[in-house]
Parts: C-alpha cells; sequence; structure tokens
C-alpha cells in the first residue's frame, strides 16, 4: 500500500487533488516543447500540433481510466487484466526503467538551466555534486509518500503558473507566426510521445477518486495546464532569465523536486508488482536513491539517450495495444480471455522488437523508430485478430450445421 494514502481512503480524492499532483510533477523538457517545436517547424505550426497532441493524449487518457470501471487497481494491475501476469511483471520492469532515466534526465535538465543562468559551465565537479545533492533531496522527501508529494503540488502548481506568465510577460522573444501555421506529425508524435508513459501510469492515481466524473474533469484540466505550459514556452527563452534569480532558483528545484516524487511514486507501483514484500518508504528511497546514482554516474550520454528512445517506443507500444485490446473486449464477446491476452502481449512484443533492431540501425532518428515500432505492434494485432475471427466464424457456421 503506498505511503500516504490507506486503503480505506479510496474513492477520497477530488479533481483538484488528481489535477495538481501530475500537472505539478510536469517536467521541463515536457514544458519547453512549444520552445523546441517553434524552432524546428515554426511557432504556428508548433501551437497547433500542441493542441491536437494533447486532445489526442486526453482522448487515450478518458479510454485508459475507462478501463478501471469500478475497481481500484493500480496501472500495472489494469495492464495484467490484459496482458496477463507476465506481461504486467515485464511492463513494470520497462516503466521501472523508464522512470529511473527520467529521473537522472530531470535532474540533467535542471542543472543546466542553472548552468546557463551562473556560468557554472567550466566547473563540472560542483555541477555534478549539485546534481547529486537535488537528487537526494528527492530520494529523502520521498519517504513522505504520496501525502507530501500533495503537499508540494498545492503550493508548487500556482507558482509555476504565475511564474510561466511573468517570464512570457518580460520575455525579449520575438515570434513570428505569418507562414508558419500548419500541421506536423511529427510535432504532434513529439507533444504525445512526452506525456503518454504516464497517462498509461494513471490508473495508479486515479483509483483514489471519488467518481468518475471528478476523473474526467481532472483530465480535461491536467489538459489544460500542460497545454499552457508547453504553449507559453514558444515565448519564453528560460536560459535569459535575469529578474527574480531567487524565484528562478526556487521554481527550478521545486519543479524537479515534484517531478521526481511523482517519479518515485509511479516507478514503486511497478517495483511492487516485482518485490511485493518491500515496504512504500523504504522502496521510495531506494528507487530515489538508484535515480540519483544513475544521474552521478551514468549522466545523459549516447548510451542512455539510446535507452530512452527504446524505452519510449515500448511504452507507446505497450499503450497501444491497450487501449485496442480494450475497445476489442468491449466489442467482441467470444474471445476466450488466455487467448486475448497472448495475442496482446505477443503483438506488444513484436513492435518492441522492429522498433529496437531500427533503432540499432538508425540511431539517433527516434521519431521514425517509434513509428516503426507501434505501426508493427498495430499489424501484427490487426493481422491476428482478422485470423482469429474468421477461424472462430467457420467454426460456429460448421457447428450449426451440426446441429
Amino acid at each position: 500500500m503506498i505511503k500516504g494514502i490507506k486503503e480505506k481512503e479510496f474513492g477520497s480524492q477530488n479533481f483538484l487533488c488528481l489535477m495538481m499532483i501530475p500537472a505539478a510533477a510536469v517536467g521541463i523538457p515536457q514544458i519547453r516543447t512549444g520552445e523546441h517545436l517553434a524552432l524546428k517547424y515554426g511557432a504556428g505550426t508548433a501551437l497547433c500540433s500542441i493542441f491536437v497532441g494533447n486532445l489526442l493524449v486526453w482522448l487515450i487518457a478518458v479510454g485508459v481510466i475507462a478501463m478501471m470501471e469500478q475497481m481500484h487497481v493500480d496501472a500495472i494491475e489494469n495492464i495484467k487484466r490484459y496482458f496477463g501476469r507476465i506481461g504486467g511483471v515485464l511492463a513494470a520492469f520497462f516503466f521501472l526503467v523508464a522512470f529511473l532515466n527520467w529521473y537522472a534526465l530531470q535532474i540533467n535538465t535542471s542543472i543546466e538551466l542553472l548552468m546557463s543562468k551562473f556560468s557554472w559551465g567550466n566547473n563540472w565537479g560542483m555541477v555534478l555534486r549539485l546534481g547529486a545533492g537535488l537528487g537526494l533531496l528527492s530520494a529523502l522527501l520521498s519517504v513522505g509518500g504520496l501525502s507530501l508529494l500533495k503537499r508540494l503540488s498545492f503550493v508548487g502548481l500556482p507558482l509555476f503558473i504565475c511564474y510561466q506568465v511573468y517570464a512570457m510577460a518580460v520575455s525579449n522573444r520575438s515570434v513570428v507566426f505569418e507562414e508558419t501555421w500548419g500541421l506536423s506529425f511529427p510535432a504532434v508524435l513529439v507533444t504525445m510521445v512526452l506525456t503518454f508513459p504516464v497517462v498509461i501510469m494513471f490508473p495508479t492515481l486515479f483509483r483514489y477518486s471519488k467518481s468518475n466524473a471528478h476523473s474526467y474533469l481532472a483530465l480535461v484540466l491536467f489538459t489544460l495546464v500542460i497545454t499552457f505550459f508547453q504553449v507559453s514556452s514558444i515565448w519564453v527563452d528560460f536560459s535569459q532569465m535575469t529578474s527574480l534569480w531567487m524565484i528562478f532558483i526556487v521554481v527550478i528545484v521545486l519543479k524537479l523536486t515534484c517531478c521526481n516524487l511523482f517519479n518515485i511514486y509511479l516507478a514503486s507501483s511497478c517495483w511492487e508488482a516485482m518485490v511485493p514484500k518491500f515496504t512504500a518508504a523504504k522502496e521510495h528511497a531506494i528507487i530515489g536513491l538508484i535515480g540519483t546514482l544513475v544521474y552521478t554516474f551514468v549522466q545523459i550520454s549516447s548510451p542512455v539517450n539510446f535507452l530512452q528512445a527504446i524505452m519510449g517506443e515500448y511504452l507507446a507500444c505497450l499503450g497501444l495495444v491497450l487501449l485496442i485490446a480494450y475497445l476489442m473486449r468491449v466489442m467482441i464477446q467470444h474471445r476466450p480471455r488466455p487467448l486475448e491476452q497472448s495475442i496482446s502481449i505477443a503483438a506488444w512484443l513484436f513492435g518492441c522488437l522492429m522498433g529496437t533492431i531500427h533503432e540499432v540501425r538508425y540511431f539517433p532518428h527516434s521519431i521514425s523508430g517509434l513509428l516503426v515500432a507501434i505501426t508493427s505492434s498495430f499489424l501484427f494485432f490487426l493481422t491476428v485478430l482478422f485470423i482469429e475471427e474468421t477461424v472462430w466464424s467457420i467454426q460456429m457456421k460448421m457447428n450449426r450445421r451440426r446441429l
């Protein structure tokens, strides 16, 4: 059981809590999505692509929450319903690796922003110690569990929004929208991929919702908040922020802490799926310490970027197959449950295999690798489903003739 919320508290959290925790944990790379897309595709295309991408993520999130029905299960237990026990444990392992990687990435990104402001680029020893210290801070605070994360989120999110509005107001960046309007599929995909893995894990938090109405309202507000952060970054250049530097430091550190505490919280449910005997407080601290070690000794180098790319592809394939399996279960009632789970995990692993082969050959073109992976999973699932339904139809016809 997650520390900070007891079993009797299922159904106790309102939409505001369910929205503010993941919204406050939106990482700096996600916030700067608009900035990077505007530089690559133009401000107009970035704006349209962010809106479309987040609408699609909202639609996927609605499907993920609908899977929970009336059961208070976390994300891994939800995955086991469609992929079986082995598939659930494998998904938990991939999520755990991804969360540790994101833990180190959040530290690295935050330190880079501080370096750009205070010119620490030549003192790598101090930079490394500062990053490790921030990682250890998150690890120690994680002992407070979800209750502490909730308090920090209620303090942090209003501060993040106010600072973002201030940064837009004082920014000197000139944004040109003329002749840049359009829609880019790669930009939409980038917007979705940054949030998609967390959306798959939403049942871990949303199982505490008071009702479906609270869950869906929280999803709407979360989508609006993350869209605001990403769109506003088109006008903001964080590396050039020179005023209110104390507040800037507080915002960066608090944002990093909220993000990594949420990473630890989600990773803990994956840890419990593999090692059920660990207590919540201990496992939270251990996960945070491992994430700090990943930052300290591995850093964000080419092998880590490769791992990040394939983990993103694995989890994207998992989410796609999970949604398709859910839709098929709703529409087709006669499929045997063991066969359904076998087809789902086979389609997922086939997409992972194709994505890995592509990345080995063409890395760092990760977007094309992602397309290869999700397309492979989709076509595999569709082909096997077509064969399965054809065989079932013939068998039913033959049985009726015998009768």
